[in-house]
């Protein structure tokens, strides 16, 4: 018993790192970046599993596992067609000057060299790349090929620049982005979303080139998860109880489904964009004692004649400027906030459906009608702060 579980730790040590790396790279969201840092991932592990051996692997199996890690890391990163993954990890921009890309095998060993002097002594030197030049040349080179291709082969040309010129500017870029230099010096808050970083340099004419095959190098999907999963849910529609269905049936009923599975979390727009620091929505002005916009009113018709910034949701509209709305009915700060309330206890119960289910809960209703008329005793003429009613209506 105690045998067969060894065994099973030794074989869990050997195809454990792999295996987790691929179900990672699954991922629809995985880029060429996280191809180069997943296989970094099981190059380490790998090396502290020789190091430290818990699982008393044999010595030639761990020689074998090193020697097929080095040949398909080989195979993929050093002598692959391109240096698309160690370039779009160089442009990450939290990586750029990460020390393995002075090294980027960890399982690789230097060469080492013997040389001869002239007094007939021999001695060995190890080669090494300490500076990171090499992996910088080679990126460097990657994006010039890429540039040669947009002009050449596709016959196109980027921001309207000619070859020379667009040439001259990404050399410029790539050496300012190297040493993380304006305008790239900005910081990543969002490192799950590396081409939103990349995509505020649109218009910017020192960031312009190298912002072009960045978007398109973090745009490319690395594997072919979608065509795998389309296929799955194909067969799993077309049954044998409805094998009779045509091709064009199929194709609308995954799309349907597809939609279906969208999750709308990622097309929200957060109401503080961290990046630009700024509201992403106009706030209400109320509160800011202006002449004419001591209340924000709200035009009361048919919608016909709205102006632009009504119809943007400003709150604000161009009549406040020119003379008093029609039939303008103004709200008061109880009404304001009891209206923000119920729309956060409306998300909160719609975001945790089941905790309102467990515990029995119902939506309470906030309420500022009593914030412009006096309560029922004749009495009381002050307004009240907004009431947490228990029923819907006030």
């Amino acid at each position: 018993m105690l045998s067969f579980q060894l065994l099973l730790l030794q074989l869990l040590a050997v195809i454990g790192p792999p295996v987790k790396a691929t179900k990672c790279l699954e991922s629809s969201f995985a880029t060429a970046a996280d191809v180069y840092q997943f296989w970094l991932a099981v190059q380490a592990t790998f090396y502290d599993v020789s190091q430290k051996n818990s699982v008393k692997l044999p010595v030639p199996v761990l020689e074998n596992i090193h020697c097929l890690c080095n040949y398909r890391f080989n195979q993929m990163i050093n002598e692959g067609l391109s240096d698309i993954f160690i370039t779009a990890y160089f442009l990450v921009p939290t990586t750029w000057n990460a020390a393995i890309l002075k090294n980027i095998n960890p399982l690789a060993i230097s060469p080492i060299r013997i040389h001869t002097s002239t007094s007939g002594h021999a001695h060995a030197s190890v080669d090494s790349d300490t500076d990171g030049t090499k992996v910088l040349t080679c990126i460097g080179k990657f994006l010039v090929s890429q540039l040669q291709i947009e002009y050449e082969l596709k016959g196109g040309d980027i921001c309207g620049l000619d070859a020379g010129v667009a040439l001259v500017k990404l050399n410029e870029q790539i050496i300012a982005y190297a040493k993380q230099a304006w305008p790239f010096n900005r910081v990543l808050t969002d490192k799950a979303n590396v081409v939103k970083y990349w995509h505020k340099f649109l218009d910017h004419d020192n960031a312009d080139i190298l912002m072009y095959f960045a978007v398109k190098l973090f745009d490319i999907t690395v594997n072919s998860m979608a065509d795998e999963r389309m296929a799955s849910t194909i067969t799993w529609l077309n049954s044998m109880l409805c094998s009779s269905q045509k091709s064009s049936t199929l194709v609308s009923q995954v799309q349907v489904r597809q939609w279906a599975l969208m999750d709308p979390k990622h097309d929200l727009v957060p109401p503080f964009d961290e990046d630009e620091q700024q509201w992403n929505w106009a706030l209400p002005i109320s509160h800011l004692n202006e002449p004419c916009i001591e209340w924000v009113e709200e035009t009361v018709g048919d919608g016909s004649d709205k102006t632009e910034n009504e119809m943007s949701g400003s709150g604000v509209s161009n009549s406040l400027l020119e003379g008093p709305p029609v039939e303008a009915r103004k709200h008061p700060f109880e009404e304001i906030f009891a209206s923000f309330f119920n729309i956060m206890s409306g998300a909160v119960a719609c975001e945790r459906p089941m905790v309102m289910k467990a515990n029995n809960a119902v939506i309470c209703t906030w309420s500022s009608a009593n914030a412009t008329c006096p309560v029922q005793d004749e009495e009381m003429q002050c307004k009240p702060d907004p009431a947490l009613l228990d029923d819907v209506t006030a």
